[in-house]
């Protein structure tokens, strides 16, 4: 397994938001993570790429303990990471804002394929962040991850606040992205048409623990786990 979650718990401060969390994702999977706000699904991306203690359990990575490691060397290991809010550097240019990626990684340099994968970049390359629009700005994010050529991918919420042609844009190019490079993704998703875009298998989050995954076909069922798992 590409990734392995067992009995994770997490949280923050005195509440934990995770409770055991058990999660497998295998090399060059595509998994989604769905639920209602609230469930856990940041709190495990962020815990799994160090920025959040974890309280029990263990963190796997490609068979290697990645439990208490912190952050940057998590990144060395091979784990990329694209957060809720995309949080760029809106003062500095796109180009600057792939060049703070690489400070003190493996590489000095991103990918040669990189921009030809996401082409209005490289024509905004000393254009400032904060000026794109919020589906440039998601491209950004994701470039900037996959700058130090992650082997997996941890992705939360990339259509948030986009226009819809974009983000089926995204959603095409993270699927060729995926095919040529072999990469591994951990999405975090509500649009479901996203979800069935790019994954094969889901897994859904309720109250800080994993309560069912299956194949993502099975989201087409009229009595299926999106009634189970997001109907309010």
């Amino acid at each position: 397994m590409m990734l392995k979650v067992a009995g994770l718990a997490c949280g923050y401060g005195d509440s934990r938001v995770l409770h055991g969390v058990d999660l497998e994702v295998a090399a060059g999977e595509v998994m989604a993570l769905m639920g209602r706000n609230g469930m856990g699904k940041t709190t495990l991306l962020r815990c799994c790429m160090g920025l959040l203690p974890a309280r029990a359990g263990s963190i796997r990575f490609d068979g290697a303990d990645i439990t208490h490691l912190a952050t940057h060397r998590i990144v060395r290991a091979g784990l990329g990471y694209v957060a809720q809010g995309r949080e760029i550097f809106d003062d500095l240019s796109v180009a600057d804002n792939l060049r703070v990626s690489l400070l003190g990684g493996a590489r000095s340099t991103a990918p040669a394929a990189l921009l030809g994968w996401f082409p209005v970049l490289a024509s905004r390359s000393e254009q400032r962040a904060g000026t794109l629009s919020g589906g440039e700005q998601q491209m950004l994010a994701i470039a900037r991850a996959l700058a130090t050529e992650p082997r997996l991918l941890l992705l939360d919420e990339p259509s948030e606040g986009i226009q819809p042609s974009l983000v089926h844009a995204i959603g095409e190019q993270l699927g060729s992205i995926v095919r040529q490079t072999g990469l591994t993704l951990l999405l975090v998703e509500q649009n479901v048409d996203l979800v069935t875009t790019l994954a094969s298998r889901v897994a859904f989050m309720e109250r800080g623990r994993i309560v069912e995954s299956c194949p993502v076909a099975d989201l087409a069922a009229a009595d299926g786990p999106l009634v189970r798992h997001l109907s309010l």
